[in-house]
């Protein structure tokens, strides 16, 4: 995984604080191709279709797939894809004929969950939910209007689905409800965007909250739900108006992706404060009224459908995926703990990547943390290499010091700081941190150390 020193050294640079480690590498990274299409093949497929309901049921690692319209009649189909092939299920129970209707998973109840749609005879208000093996037809004492064309989301912080706009039997409706797997409450906002049906929202996951773009017969607005109002931004950049477009939230790379729309192929991204086009080499064919979801255990989105005329299936993800991970263990301290790793972000070239460790001595003392290439050899030495020579009891030194630097700790948390490189010679670049921790009384030796860290850069 990671690269040989002598390669790192010549394209790769750290900021530390002050401390510069490894050879500085200016090459600017260019975001265009680090972002691609790519088309799947499955050996079966859905006929295609437009204006279906797709989810990620991530407790069973497969979409659903449900309903749509195939140019001549209006399907009542359910499909499984399960990361290589589709399989159409035959469920005790269904739906039935339905489109225009947005499916969303419930990461906290595992189900998928879908309201609405057109049915055999019109715009209908049943809600139904998927548990992996069959479909339920729901009986909440408390129902939206009847629609079609709305928007759905899941917000993990409320725990409930979000449904907001669409259609009913005669007009375009701009109402906000949750459905908490029980029944449906109406969220009475103080603002909210112009009535539209055919728009698309996603959870935006840098600002906790839920975002919704344009819309039949709007211009290219953007809007945000908080949880509690909505309220319209003003991006700096903004893209063209369009209408029956997907979105999706890549939580990886922590983007909310946008596809297509009436006439339109190209590709956006929400970064969480403005939006930013992208221009993937490759590229789907322009559609509207297709499906994106988010595959959160292959890390990419999955695009289905809409209306090309073909049933075709795409991802989209970076080429380089950031990492990071803890391995082995740190030695006990004089408090009972051992050092651990904090590490709440991912190592993105160009970006702050911090580094922290908890669990130290109160009142402080000397932290020192090591960076290195290694986690299997330094110097001829094998790693882990046990201390316990040196008196540091039950403590092993995992990482290659390459580089190590005191770092300041504040109630019983070290942490620093490391600017990821902008060179495309970093990309998947692995590297390995540790720390050492001064700590009188914890065994002769007076030190205790963390467990290892393992990080490779990627671009988001």
């Amino acid at each position: 995984m990671p690269q040989t020193r002598s390669s790192i050294s010549s394209s790769v640079s750290f900021r530390l604080g002050l401390t510069t480690f490894c050879v500085f590498a200016g090459v600017a990274l260019p975001l265009a191709g680090q972002v691609d299409w790519r088309p799947l093949t499955p050996a079966n497929t859905p006929t295609g279709r437009a204006g279906h309901g797709m989810a990620y049921d991530t407790v069973n690692d497969r979409i659903v797939l449900h309903g749509g319209y195939d140019g001549t009649q209006r399907l009542a189909d359910t499909w499984v894809y399960d990361g290589n092939d589709w399989t159409q299920v035959q469920p005790l129970n269904s739906p039935g004929i339905r489109v225009a209707h947005p499916m969303v998973y419930d990461s906290i109840r595992n189900r998928v969950v879908l309201f609405g749609g057109l049915d055999a005879s019109g715009v209908t208000s049943d809600t139904w939910e998927w548990d992996g093996q069959d479909w339920s037809l729901m009986s909440p004492a408390i129902s939206p209007p009847a629609r079609r064309s709305h928007c759905m989301v899941f917000h993990p912080i409320r725990g409930t689905t979000v449904m907001w706009g669409g259609i009913d039997a005669n007009a375009d409706v701009n109402d906000t409800w949750e459905w908490d797997g029980v029944n449906w409450r109406q969220i009475n906002t103080q603002n909210a965007p112009p009535a539209r049906r055919a728009s698309d929202m996603a959870w935006d996951p840098v600002g906790g909250g839920v975002l919704l773009f344009s819309g039949y017969q709007q211009g290219p607005d953007t809007w945000y739900f908080d949880g509690v109002d909505w309220r319209q931004l003003q991006p700096v950049t903004t893209p063209p108006q369009r209408y029956d477009h997907t979105m999706a939230t890549d939580l990886l790379r922590r983007r909310i992706v946008m596809f297509g729309g009436t006439g339109t192929a190209d590709t956006w991204e929400w970064d969480g404060a403005d939006w930013v086009q992208r221009m993937p080499v490759s590229l789907p064919p322009a559609r509207y009224d297709d499906y994106m979801v988010w595959d959160s255990l292959r890390e990419r989105v999955v695009m289905f459908g809409g209306l090309t005329g073909n049933p075709d299936l795409w991802e989209f993800s970076t080429d380089h995926p950031a990492r990071w991970a803890a391995f082995g263990g740190g030695c006990v301290g004089s408090n009972g703990r051992a050092p651990l790793h904090d590490v709440g972000g991912l190592p993105w070239a160009g970006e702050p990547f911090e580094v922290a460790f908890t669990n130290l001595r109160i009142p402080a003392t000397t932290t020192v943390a090591f960076i290195g290439f290694s986690n299997t050899n330094w110097g001829g030495f094998q790693l882990p290499f046990a201390l316990d020579a040196f008196g540091l009891t039950g403590c092993s030194l995992r990482v290659e010091p390459f580089v190590n630097q005191g770092i300041p700790s504040n109630n019983g948390r070290a942490a620093f700081t490391l600017t990821m490189p902008t060179d495309p010679a970093a990309l998947g670049l692995g590297f390995y941190t540790q720390a050492l921790a001064l700590d009188p009384g914890a065994n002769p030796g007076n030190a205790t150390t963390s467990d290892g860290g393992t990080a490779v850069i990627g671009i988001r």
